[in-house]
């Protein structure tokens, strides 16, 4: 689960490394799951790309350390919590993203964070 104030790692090439986690938006008790939209702040980043140190940023969430069961039985848990970088019609800022991400997404209407994927779960 993400919560408020968690420092979560950055899954795409936007140049972030590390957000803090300011707001986890609608959700009934502030704690978010996979396809949870999370406002952030740039906390480490790589120079000379598009976002800077600082940045207020909307992000999805993609991985989560904490398991996820899911209706068929199996659980899903990864190592890190990772996030991709959104506009507001949840169109990924960036033209890549690294690692796998879950089939969860599919319900939360990000085909296209799905499709630029290496992989899904």
């Amino acid at each position: 689960m993400i919560y408020h104030r968690t420092i979560i790692d950055v899954a795409d090439n936007t140049g972030a490394l590390k957000v803090l986690c300011i707001k986890v938006l609608r959700t009934k008790y502030n704690r978010g799951s996979i396809g949870c939209k999370v406002i952030t702040c740039v906390k480490r980043y790589i120079a000379n790309k598009k976002v800077k140190k600082g940045e207020i940023k909307l992000g999805i969430l993609i991985r989560q350390r904490s398991p996820l069961h899911r209706p068929n039985g199996t659980t899903v848990r990864f190592l890190d919590n990772s996030i991709v970088f959104v506009d507001k019609k949840n169109n990924p800022i960036a033209s890549r993203i690294f690692g796998p991400v879950t089939q969860e997404l599919r319900s939360k209407q990000c085909m296209k964070i799905i499709s630029m994927a290496s992989c899904s779960i």
